[in-house]
């Protein structure tokens, strides 16, 4: 997709899951690879300073409903953003867990679903800041994104990135 500047984007890359145990899931939220878009998206050009702020998990980018996890630990290593993810249980969201709410059970389903490897696909929110134009015989393919601001990452089923699966 064609970028302007200041403008939010979404996209799906390539991620890894690690259970760490206790609910807290360690992802590879973005890697430096070319996508389905033709996009690369610089792990060194985030900036996590609002984030940071606001550390949810959301379900499909939409920012209008309840977070289904929350972001204990994220950082820039090598070519990757890396995130710690805690979902907490129905127990944790409930006063009284044998009437919980739909929310807390699909905080718990969530968890669930990646655990047992029924999801295993996230997808960042961001706003690009500054990026080159890819081209191959003078046509656009794609964008090479250098700095961009990470505004949240979301558990998706289909990402656009071929190695998020």
């Amino acid at each position: 997709m064609k970028l302007e500047k200041g403008v939010a984007s979404k996209k799906e890359l390539p991620i890894e899951i690690k259970d760490m145990g206790d609910r807290r899931d360690l992802f590879i939220i973005s890697k430096a690879v070319v996508d389905r878009d033709g996009d690369i998206l610089r792990a060194s050009g985030c900036d996590l300073t609002n984030y940071l702020k606001n550390k949810v998990f959301l379900g499909f980018h939409n920012s209008r409903d309840f977070p289904l996890g929350k972001t204990e630990d994220i950082w820039i290593e090598a070519d990757s953003v890396k995130a710690i993810v805690y979902f907490p249980t129905v127990e944790e969201l409930s006063t009284n867990p044998e009437q919980a709410s739909e929310k807390a059970k699909l905080v718990d389903f969530t968890y669930h679903c990646y655990k047992t490897g029924m999801l295993n696909a996230v997808s960042v929110g961001f706003i690009p800041k500054d990026w080159t134009e890819i081209r191959e015989n003078g046509q656009w393919v794609g964008n090479d994104i250098t700095k961009w601001e990470l505004l949240e990452f979301s558990a998706v089923a289909v990402p656009a990135n071929q190695d998020a699966i």
